[in-house]
């Protein structure tokens, strides 16, 4: 017999159409399964240089590493809650510290990274991952994904040199002191302050929080509108969320409508398209698979399964 509540249609879309990298995180989630196999299918995303690639970041299908797919696995690993770090979360902090790129002398900050390599851009992707040039960002587009890999920088700190972890404070305190609020590409800076937002000081949580309500107070970054290339389950994952404690009104109404989105298989699909072939197929099945344990994960946390009944 055919599933017929939106919990139960969306648990047969993860289980029947998702990467098994998604199925094992959903089973670890939902039915106390094991994080070591989530390690395990990870771990064959991993080069022999500690990078992530093999297309983990289902937007950008190459095969070798790039700081863009490390991040992503990070994201995996920080949901399975691991009491120490697993090896592989050593080799790929050595190798984001490898990627570390310096600004020329003079600029207000000293450490950036890129999200990928130019000369890798080639292989199939989206259009908003290609790269003609690599050049340094202006501080405006630093947080995407520098912000990111600090905050993993600085939860994994003990296999990163002291000098460069205090670099990176003080680029922070940089950013922070000269961007009072965040603008273009909204919501992909404001992830990347979300996951570094943990592994820093109440101070500098505070500072941030300011950042943040004086982009939502000058921009509608929680607009239905808004949310035509992003989900909303990307932003709030528990109920301690900022967003979520803050913003709740907003922020339930988004979640509801996410809900309402769900299609006749269960499936939180993806907005956004780059393709009409059989490659995009595959990506956007990923991609929903991703997308629908991501929403069902923040209903659980946020003790609001309820309104998938």
């Amino acid at each position: 017999m055919p599933p017929t509540n939106k919990f139960a249609k969306a648990r047969q879309y993860i289980r029947t159409k998702a990467r098994p990298l998604d199925i094992a995180l959903f089973e670890f989630e939902f039915n106390d399964g094991s994080p070591h196999k989530v390690l395990k299918i990870l771990k064959g995303y991993q080069n022999e240089d500690g990078g992530f690639g093999k297309a983990l970041e289902s937007d950008l299908r190459m095969k070798e590493s790039s700081v863009l797919a490390t991040t992503v696995a990070l994201q995996y690993i920080n949901k399975l809650n691991l009491s120490t770090p697993d090896k592989m979360v050593e080799r790929a902090i050595s190798y984001l510290v490898k990627e570390t790129q310096r600004y020329p002398e003079g600029f207000s900050l000293k450490n950036f990274w890129y999200s990928h390599n130019k000369e890798l851009s080639q292989l199939p992707h989206a259009p908003w991952w290609h790269i003609e040039k690599l050049i340094p960002p202006e501080i405006e587009d630093w947080p995407n994904p520098s912000i990111e890999v600090i905050s993993y920088l600085f939860k994994y700190r003990k296999s990163v040199p002291q000098s460069l972890l205090d670099e990176l404070l003080n680029d922070l305190q940089n950013f922070i002191k000269q961007v009072p609020k965040l603008t273009g590409f909204v919501h992909y800076k404001f992830l990347c302050l979300k996951r570094l937002i943990p592994n820093v000081s109440e101070e500098l949580q505070e500072k941030i929080f300011t950042m943040i309500d004086r982009t939502i107070d000058n921009t509608d970054l929680l607009e239905e509108q808004r949310f035509e290339d992003v989900k909303i389950q990307w932003f709030v994952t528990e109920k301690s969320s900022y967003l979520f404690e803050k913003y709740f009104e907003k922020v339930y109404k988004l979640l509801e409508n996410e809900v309402n989105r769900l299609r006749e298989d269960g499936g939180s699909h993806p907005n956004w398209k780059w393709g009409e072939n059989e490659l995009w197929k595959q990506v956007e099945q990923e991609w929903t698979g991703k997308c629908t344990n991501g929403l069902l994960m923040t209903l659980k946390y946020c003790d609001l399964l309820k309104i998938l009944n």
